[in-house]
């Protein structure tokens, strides 16, 4: 499976057929691939949306992470691994499921990473029990909880800040858990597992890390009870930030305010990812998108498709000008999923709905 635009493809604005890495496919129509406002990663896996998103972020002239992060398909590891995106790791996530081959064997090879030196030069870091090709740092751990643990650890004691946040999720929900993956990725912050009726030492461990640290909530109800909330109180402030859908949960999380922490995104002039109920590890393995560019936070579809929620949220975000349009914020969406995940239809709704549109002229329902 080569990193082609059949099997992980990724094209820039303006609709051209050159994926990354220069390989020419057969020319895509709008808006399967590419449309004026959005970029769709069109993988059909988490191993081809990773190794698309990877490229993109680090095309090469230049461009190179600064370690490559092997992961196993897995979306709790994926998850946990998505700090690593930012210094000093600077890691482009790399999927794995039993060998590396196709476009993480590919992509292994483009991206040349230029070594982690305040961590021995590492290159290549295998998180849990994904495919190591050797050369490599290992950081396992038994459980998710562990494994987030010493992420941490590891990335502290390479010299990475340690921020006064933390991100909490559940060890079940997925769709719930995704958009930390993207924060994660803009802000350092790790990304902290707890079971629905207990909190596991390595993640109390962790908080006391950062002394009595803002803890980000991102779980309902259903997957971490309110005993846990109020236990998680004796470590640092909880904000716990959901909705009745994962889509609105991530809508919530993306308008999310404290100071400086969270992404308070109630404005135009934003990049936004949107990933999809069902595929949520392939916009974890994506969260690189988030260190960089247009640094998008992330929004769930539901099952593919734009729910009224989303629809008016981006409606209220949705840019407006006056006189010439070159000088004022624009918003761009990335996507994450071939058509089989995010139909057709679905991208050019969202196209529709991040356009600029005159200051004067009501919003179209």
């Amino acid at each position: 499976m080569g990193l082609t635009l059949a099997s992980a493809s990724l094209t820039a604005c303006g609709g051209s057929s050159t994926p990354l890495g220069g390989v020419h496919a057969p020319q895509s129509g709008f808006p399967t691939v590419a449309t004026k406002n959005t970029t769709r990663v069109g993988a059909a896996d988490a191993a081809g949306d990773a190794a698309a998103v990877a490229l993109a972020v680090w095309p090469g002239a230049g461009q190179h992470p600064a370690s490559v992060a092997l992961v196993p398909n897995d979306w709790r590891s994926a998850l946990a691994a998505a700090p690593l995106t930012t210094p000093p790791f600077r890691s482009a996530l790399l999927v794995t499921d039993g060998d590396i081959s196709g476009p993480t064997a590919e992509a292994l090879e483009r991206l040349v990473p230029t070594g982690v030196p305040s961590a021995g030069k590492v290159k290549r870091v295998v998180v849990g029990d994904a495919e190591d090709p050797g050369q490599s740092k290992p950081i396992n751990a038994d459980g998710p909880a562990a494994l987030a643990d010493a992420i941490d650890r590891s990335r502290l004691s390479a010299g990475a800040a340690i921020t006064d946040s933390v991100v909490v999720v559940g060890t079940e929900g997925p769709d719930w858990a995704a958009p930390a993956a993207a924060w994660s990725a803009r802000s350092g912050d790790p990304v902290l597992f707890v079971e629905k009726d207990g909190i596991p030492k390595q993640t109390i461990d962790a908080i006391k890390r950062r002394g009595r640290p803002l803890i980000m909530l991102l779980a309902p109800t259903s997957s971490v009870s309110t005993s846990v909330e109020q236990q998680l109180n004796n470590y640092g402030a909880v904000a716990r930030i959901t909705g009745a859908t994962p889509t609105e949960s991530s809508i919530n999380f993306a308008k999310f305010r404290d100071g400086d922490r969270g992404w308070g995104l109630t404005d135009p002039g934003h990049g936004i990812a949107f990933g999809s109920t069902g595929h949520a590890i392939d916009s974890m393995v994506s969260a690189a998108l988030s260190s960089a560019g247009s640094w998008p936070a992330l929004l769930m579809l539901d099952g593919g498709k734009v729910p009224p929620v989303l629809k008016q949220y981006l409606l209220d975000i949705q840019p407006g000008y006056r006189g010439d349009p070159s000088h004022f914020l624009y918003n761009r969406g990335w996507l994450i999923g071939d058509t089989g995940v995010i139909p057709e239809s679905t991208q050019a709704e969202l196209d529709r709905l991040l356009e600029m549109t005159p200051a004067n002229e009501a919003p179209k329902p």
